[in-house]
């Protein structure tokens, strides 16, 4: 793994997802060896990755976007007027039916 990690994910029992600087590197756990899958460019800084339903949710610290597992946008599903340094998305208690963002900003869930 090059470069420094800012999150990860699990995708499946098997499979990670690990944000770092503007790219999303999967992991697989293969003959019980970690083997470095694919790269996910993204165009813009990757600070906390979630695994939802087939989708991966990036966020930039500002903004939250939705990727497929190829690294196609799906859709921008939030954009702050700035960058507020620590935002981070993590699984609801709810059968990790939903996802939260949150921020360092008083008052802030999404």
């Amino acid at each position: 793994m090059s470069g420094t990690p800012h999150d990860m994910c699990l995708i499946t029992p098997c499979q990670v997802a690990v944000a770092m600087g503007s790219r999303i590197q999967i992991v697989s756990v293969i003959s019980g060896q970690l083997v470095n899958d694919r790269w996910l460019y993204l165009p813009h800084e990757c600070r906390g990755v979630a695994h939802l339903q087939g989708y991966l949710y990036v966020t930039s610290g500002s903004a939250l976007y939705k990727y497929n597992l190829t690294g196609t946008l799906v859709k921008k599903m939030y954009v702050g007027t700035s960058d507020s340094g620590n935002c981070h998305e993590q699984y609801s208690p709810d059968n990790y039916q939903n996802i939260y963002q949150s921020s360092i900003n008083p008052n802030v869930m999404l």
